[in-house]
């Protein structure tokens, strides 16, 4: 049974011989029904602070759930992004190292033509080395021989008399 301030305030005694003065309860009545009715505002005021605390409990339990979400999301996010930046630099590495390796290939692919190329000209300089010095050979026999006043006969001098290799102007056009 739930007692208010006016149930108090009515209340009524039966009266008896020899009971209580009714105006000293009365008075007591009226102080207990004040008392109540000021507990009672206090309660239902609690009550009112008690529901809007709640709310803002769950209003704050629900921005913190938002919160962690963002957060999380910011997390996965700011995760996927790495993750791509990562892949993307390893791509941009991979492409870098292929490049430079076709530019190291192209140049040890020039250099070995370079030297295929230096060595034919060693090889030309050579043959016509030796053919000037087997011209200047036959050249000096042919001196030697107007010297001595004999007349060249062909075959006599082998060394100045041998084949000479075709001239290495057409060899150089050849390459």
């Amino acid at each position: 049974m739930k007692i208010t301030a006016l149930d108090l305030r009515k209340q009524e005694f039966k009266k008896a011989f020899r009971g209580y003065d009714t105006e000293e309860v009365d008075a007591f009545l009226e102080i207990v029904a004040a008392e109540f009715e000021q507990i009672s505002r206090k309660d239902a005021s609690l009550r009112e602070k008690i529901e809007s605390l709640e709310a803002a409990l769950a209003e704050y339990r629900n921005l913190e759930k938002t919160l962690q979400s963002t957060l999380l999301a910011a997390q996965k996010t700011t995760e996927e992004t790495k993750a791509n930046a990562q892949r993307e630099a390893d791509l941009i590495v991979r492409d870098a190292e292929i490049r430079a390796e076709k530019i190291v290939d192209r140049a040890r692919a020039e250099l070995n033509r370079i030297n295929q190329e230096i060595a034919n000209l060693k090889t030309q300089r050579d043959s016509f080395l030796a053919r000037l010095k087997s011209l200047l050979n036959y050249q000096m026999y042919l001196l030697e021989t107007m010297e001595s006043g004999e007349i060249p006969t062909p075959g006599k001098n082998k060394e100045a008399e041998e084949p000479v290799d075709e001239p290495a102007e057409s060899q150089l056009h050849r390459d």
